[in-house]
């Protein structure tokens, strides 16, 4: 029952199994039951009803329960009722770490940090909690809490380099006050895995947020050296607005082929929504040499021409184009 409602979107699977099973019961089954029926009237009183019947609920069913709680926008319920969905979990940190999730989802920072309290104190070597406690505590402005709950997570990450990546989100968004210590981890992590730009690419994110928007470049650049084919770490570079993309550009076409125009589009809008002009105008001098030219790549080169202020190049692009009359009629924004 529950396979089928994970893989199939509208449940028909699931809510036929349920039907050819009616004369058995179980939490599971009851469960995957609410889920999969419409426009469940009355959704707490179901959820009692459901509680109400069983005096322990495994580990599968108790993350099971408080999703379909979740599901049916019973948040505030679950809260209320967290001390009996406690009597009756027979794993508890399966039961408070799903509600810590949805809590984290909803910034209820309070219920975050009691919950990840709780489990550090149970468990205090799980770093996927001091993380939690540590983004609940910046994201409420508790400076002091959370650069201690920062520490002990830093001091896990030793063994996990993915903690690094969550860490550099976490001050990239909330905590600017660690943004020296966070850089240190993920170089640190970054050294150790070279071949992965994410430790790379929150670390240049932290560094152009503060300003050292040439280090950020730099370190963008010496992976590029070594990947070339990589399009990720290209699409951080141009959207830097630098100077020099020209031969990371020609090199990433070398190693990979030309960029598909629907890509090509959607890379140059994005660009353009940055304001980083410099880049569209090298990306799209490349581009036209492979042929993956659309109408909607040259306006895109003359709103970066225009944005650049090459109004010379402005002309000659029309003209070469011929596409005076389409200028007249939808002139680009740059134009407007």
């Amino acid at each position: 029952a529950l396979m089928y409602m994970d893989a199939n979107e509208d449940n028909q699977m699931a809510k036929q199994y349920v039907a050819d099973n009616s004369g058995r019961t179980s939490a599971l089954l009851e469960i995957v039951g609410y889920e999969t029926t419409d426009n469940l009237e009355n959704p707490t009183d179901a959820l009692e009803f459901l509680l109400g019947q069983y005096d322990t609920l495994g580990d599968e069913e108790i993350i099971r329960f408080v999703d379909l709680a979740f599901d049916l926008d019973c948040y505030e319920w679950v809260i209320d009722h967290l001390p009996e969905l406690k009597s009756k979990a027979s794993y508890m940190p399966s039961l408070l770490y799903e509600i810590m999730n949805e809590a984290d989802n909803r910034s209820e920072n309070e219920t975050v940090i009691a919950l990840a309290e709780e489990l550090i104190e149970s468990e205090p070597f799980t770093p996927t909690y001091w993380v939690a406690l540590f983004r609940a505590h910046a994201r409420a402005g508790h400076e002091e809490d959370a650069r201690q709950a920062f520490d002990y997570a830093q001091s896990l990450a030793s063994d996990n380099d993915s903690i690094s990546i969550w860490l550099g989100d976490i001050v990239f968004n909330y905590a600017p006050y660690l943004r020296r210590e966070v850089c240190d981890l993920l170089l640190e992590c970054s050294s150790r895995n070279p071949d992965d730009f994410q430790f790379l690419d929150i670390l240049c994110a932290i560094m152009a947020q503060s300003g050292n928007n040439d280090k950020a470049v730099k370190y963008v650049k010496q992976f590029l050296n070594t990947h070339p084919g990589e399009l990720h770490p290209l699409r951080q570079l141009l959207t830097c607005n630098t100077s020099g993309t020209e031969e990371y550009i020609r090199a990433y076409y070398a190693a990979a082929g030309p960029l598909g125009s629907e890509e090509l589009e959607e890379i140059v809008s994005s660009l353009i929504a940055q304001a980083s002009y410099r880049s569209v105008r090298k990306l799209l001098d490349v581009a036209q040499e492979f042929g993956t030219f659309t109408a909607g790549l040259v306006l895109a080169m003359l709103e970066a021409q225009f944005a650049c202020s090459d109004y010379e190049g402005v002309a000659s692009y029309i003209e070469s184009h011929a596409i005076e009359d389409e200028m007249m009629e939808m002139p680009v924004r740059a134009f407007s």
